[in-house]
Parts: structure tokens; C-alpha cells; sequence
């Protein structure tokens, strides 16, 4: 019996504990929506408040929508009847934006600046769903009007799309003109992007013009190397050939003279005194007057041979202007 008792005060325990928690939550549901501003204005447009919190002046709340996407909002100074009015401004304009289906907002509140994230389920325009478009949403920002500030990744490109929200009709014009089109776009429309490429394409010259400057010096450096290497080749090939030069007129000389004294040798085939002194006076008298007949040249090389030197002997004189001529004479 006294079991039964015990069990039946547990269960009235529970019921009353579960009765008091739908009481709780049902006033904590009502003062929500009696404590978020234009309650009747959101719901003529499809809007509930789902959820209400505030925390001295941090608010956050949860709308929904008749469509099902929630609009979840967040704000450190309130919520106020004219903030809810601007964003019902924003609603409009986007619910007439053709082929969007919203799948979810966020609005963030800051003094008077507002910023709402759309987030589309579908992008339908011209038969083709844009949402791949727009991996980051849309970006609405509220200051003294509504403009639209966000980015399409199109092919290769990233696409800003930035201005006044005016009408719904020339955002769409923008986008699909962008989309269809990227690089015009980005010609008429984007100086951000390309005050970037421009920056990049400076870097780009800034860093080839370096790289210049560094071969153009590694160059110089080579050409002075290769020139110092080719002056002292330059130099040691000359030496080489006044070396060799030197060596053959010796053995020119040796030649000359060996002819001369085998020419000039006596009836009985003895060889003749020869200065070096006179052969070289009868080839250099012989390169200045080559039509000297043997006779004068003998006479004109012995009247300037000093005291004491061999004079040159007819035979000698022959042999000479025979070696001079290319030819020898005749015995």
C-alpha cells in the first residue's frame, strides 16, 4: 500500500515539473515575441520570431520565414523598430530578385550599420543555377542606403561585384554580365581586381628588371674576363709569333749566307771569307736598288764596310743578287 503511495506522488511530481517547464517556456516564447520590435510588421511579411535573447544590450535572435529559411540575428547595442524596417527593406528587394530562393541570413547590427549574408538554396537565371557562382553568398551592408558587396568566382577569375542596391533588375543585369563575360567585366567594372593585377604585374617587372640587372652584370663580368683572356692570349700569340718570326728570318739568314758562301766559293772549291757585316749590307743595298748589276753592288757594300772586315768578293756579289732574284748563276 504504502509502495502504491510513493509511486503515485513521483508521477504527480513529474507532472507538475513538466507542467511548469511548458509554463516557463511558453512565457519565455510570449515575452519574445511581445519584447522584439514590429512583431505585426514581420508577420504580414511571413516572419515569426523563433527565438529572443537579450543580455544587457547584446541581443540575439532567430526569425523564420513562411518559406522555412531562418534569419538569424546578432547585435551588441539592440534592436530597434528602425533596424527591423531596413531589413524588411532589404527583404523586398530581394524577393524580387528573379530565380532566388534564399536558404539562409544573417544579419549582424552595429550602431546604424547593418550587414545581412544571404546565403541562396538556388540562383536560377537564364536556365542556369548561378549558386556555384557564389560560394561565399551575398553581402548586403546598410549605412545610409542598401548596397551589395560580394564576390563570383568565375573560370579563373574572382569577380567583384559592388554598388547602390537600386533595383533588383540591374543587379541580375550585373551578375549575368559578369558571369557571361568575366573579362569585360572586369575591364568596366572591377578597379579593385585590377589595381591587384597591376600591383602583381609591377612586382612581376620590378623582379624581371632586377634579373636583368643581375645577367647584365654577370655579362659584364664575363666579356671583361673573356677580354682580359683574349688580351693575354692576344699577347702570347704575338710573342709566339715574333718568336717564331725571329727564329725563321735567323733561319732565313743561316740560309742566305749558306748559299752565298757555297756560291761564292773559290776555282778549287774553298769557301771564301764572309762577314755577317757585308751580307747584310748587300741584301739591304739590294732591297733599296734591285737593278745593281754584281760589280756595283760589290763596290757600293766594300766602300761602307769599316777597317779590317772581309770585303764581299765578286763571286759573292753574284750569289747575292742570285738568292735575291731566285735564281742561281751560272758556273
Amino acid at each position: 500500500m504504502s509502495r502504491c503511495r510513493g509511486s503515485y506522488r513521483v508521477g504527480a511530481f513529474c507532472r507538475a515539473a513538466a507542467f511548469l517547464l511548458f509554463q516557463l517556456f511558453l512565457l519565455d516564447h510570449l515575452a519574445a515575441r511581445e519584447a522584439f520590435p514590429l512583431r505585426e510588421e514581420l508577420a504580414a511579411r511571413g516572419f515569426s520570431v523563433e527565438s529572443f535573447h537579450r543580455d544587457g544590450l547584446r541581443v540575439s535572435a532567430e526569425l523564420r520565414h513562411r518559406q522555412g529559411f531562418p534569419v538569424v540575428i546578432s547585435s551588441a547595442s539592440g534592436v530597434g523598430s528602425d533596424q527591423v524596417e531596413r531589413f524588411l527593406g532589404l527583404h523586398e528587394l530581394l524577393e524580387d530578385l528573379p530565380g532566388l530562393q534564399i536558404g539562409r541570413i544573417r544579419l549582424a547590427l552595429e550602431g546604424s550599420r547593418m550587414t545581412a549574408v544571404v546565403l541562396p538554396r538556388e540562383y536560377r537565371l537564364q536556365g542556369e543555377d548561378y549558386l556555384a557562382y557564389l560560394p561565399g553568398g551575398m553581402r548586403f551592408v546598410f549605412e545610409e542606403a542598401w548596397t551589395y558587396d560580394f564576390r563570383l568566382l568565375v573560370e579563373s577569375f574572382s569577380l567583384r561585384v559592388q554598388g547602390q542596391f537600386l533595383t533588383a533588375r540591374q543587379l541580375s543585369e550585373r551578375i549575368i554580365s559578369a558571369v557571361e563575360n568575366p573579362a569585360g567585366y572586369i575591364r568596366s567594372s572591377d578597379p579593385y581586381y585590377l589595381a591587384q593585377r597591376l600591383e602583381q604585374q609591377q612586382r612581376v617587372l620590378e623582379d624581371l628588371g632586377q634579373r636583368l640587372q643581375e645577367q647584365t652584370r654577370a655579362l659584364e663580368d664575363q666579356r671583361q674576363a673573356q677580354a682580359a683572356a683574349l688580351a693575354q692570349t692576344s699577347e702570347e700569340l704575338t710573342r709566339t709569333f715574333r718568336e717564331a718570326l725571329t727564329l725563321m728570318e735567323n733561319e732565313l739568314e743561316r740560309a742566305r749566307r749558306g748559299v752565298v758562301l757555297l756560291e761564292g766559293r773559290s776555282l778549287f772549291g774553298s769557301l771564301r771569307d764572309l762577314s755577317p757585316q757585308a751580307l747584310a749590307a748587300a741584301f739591304a743595298l739590294l732591297g733599296e736598288e734591285p737593278s745593281l748589276d754584281p760589280e756595283e753592288l760589290r763596290e757600293r757594300v766594300n766602300r761602307t764596310l769599316p777597317e779590317g772586315v772581309a770585303p764581299l768578293h765578286r763571286r759573292h756579289a753574284e750569289a747575292v743578287l742570285a738568292v735575291s732574284r731566285g735564281e742561281l748563276p751560272e758556273r
